[in-house]
């Protein structure tokens, strides 16, 4: 099997785990490979006490939540794994875009275009502009599947606190300037190094920034569906133009 082969290859170069989706892959690696580590995808939806212990049970090591999970269920699950003596790993989404569906359970882009989003080939169907029509009536338009994305660069001590052991930091697809600007924000953050590293964040791509549902915010806070685009920073108003140059009010 092509898979395995490949599989094989990650085995031998010493590659410190494979983050899994299928429940028969998951078996198949431990099966023939039963020393590597395996970390369960967000695609996996493994949002509550019960699927996290499932995980361990069937040798995943890490668990990556869906970025619809909050909190509080966070802490409540952590509190329950050190209740029974369950050592598990807990990684979780701080930043980048948000999907508007529950993780790993979109299939807009394979049906409209045969690119399947679980896939890493998303083309991102959310993004686009739509009408919704009730009975032949025009109700809004707009991008209305849209999510602003997501920043917690001021909730890590509370990530830390609720037993998280790992941030993921989005990338995919993003350029080069975003992924090193991104990463070296959230490590200096983390280092609690003196600089503009949260400034930082508002200048590469993003769409308006979400605390998203982790941090229990309302659907209305999430949504961005006024754009979907990069919408850069704001910084005023321009009241009026002079020959010389722009008078801006900043809006405090």
């Amino acid at each position: 099997m092509i898979f395995l082969k490949y599989i094989f290859k990650l085995y031998k170069i010493g590659v410190d785990a494979v983050i899994v989706q299928d429940f028969g892959v998951l078996k198949l690696i431990k099966s023939i490979f039963p020393e590597m580590k395996i970390h369960a995808s967000t695609q996996m939806s493994l949002n509550n006490y019960y699927s996290v212990l499932w995980a361990k049970e069937n040798g995943i090591s890490r668990v990556i939540f869906p970025r619809e999970i909050s909190i509080d269920e966070i802490s409540k699950i952590h509190t329950k794994l050190k209740e029974n003596n369950k050592e598990l790993e807990l990684e979780v989404f701080a930043h980048g875009a948000l999907c508007y569906s529950i993780s790993g359970k979109c299939y807009i882009s394979s049906l409209n275009n045969g690119r399947s989003g679980n896939r890493g080939a998303c083309t991102q169907p959310c993004r686009r502009e739509y009408i919704l029509k009730y009975k032949g009536h025009k109700v809004s338009d707009g991008y209305l599947l849209s999510t602003h994305d997501l920043n917690l660069s001021d909730d890590l001590n509370k990530l830390a606190k609720s037993g998280i052991n790992s941030i993921k930091l989005e990338g995919r697809m993003k350029s080069e300037d975003y992924v090193g600007t991104i990463v070296n924000s959230y490590r200096n953050i983390l280092d609690k190094k003196e600089g503009s590293f949260k400034d930082d964040l508002n200048f590469v791509f993003n769409r308006k920034f979400t605390k998203g549902y982790i941090m229990n915010q309302s659907p209305s806070e999430v949504m961005g569906r006024e754009s979907s685009g990069h919408l850069g920073l704001y910084i005023g108003d321009i009241v009026a133009i002079n020959r010389e140059y722009p008078e801006i009010f900043e809006k405090k």
